[in-house]
């Protein structure tokens, strides 16, 4: 199998939600809307009075009775060790990436938006 192949079937093996690859902890799970997720990612999402696939935001049904996807999770537990820690390792360089280029806060630092509030307040009750 050639390597653009592997890490196609390997991408397409991980929850989008958590990056995990499926296995028997993160079973793929085919949601209503045709998306699927590990069950871990769908419990999380339940604890939301009102869940949505966490991918294109369907209502999820009341229960969590969602078929289990088991070509992907075959796929995933096939897959070569060495492919698997290959594209682990690309997206975390690829998250880290990302985090140095968001901005950075401080978090004692108040917005702009709280102070002018404050001030506001201030001059009304004097």
């Amino acid at each position: 199998m050639s390597a653009k192949l592997l890490n196609a079937a390997a991408s397409s093996c991980q929850c989008k939600v958590c990056y995990e690859f499926y296995s028997q902890i993160h079973m793929p799970k085919c949601l209503p809307c045709g998306h699927v997720s590990c069950m871990m990612c769908i419990m999380y999402v339940y604890g939301d009075p009102h869940p949505k696939c966490p991918e294109c935001r369907y209502k999820l049904p009341d229960d969590l009775n969602f078929p289990t996807c088991f070509p992907l999770l075959s796929i995933a537990e096939a897959l070569p060790v060495s492919t698997r820690e290959r594209l682990a390792q690309s997206q975390q360089k690829a998250r880290q990436v990302v985090q140095a280029q968001m901005p950075r806060r401080d978090s004692r630092s108040r917005s702009p938006h709280r102070k002018s509030r404050s001030k506001g307040r201030k001059q009304a009750s004097k």
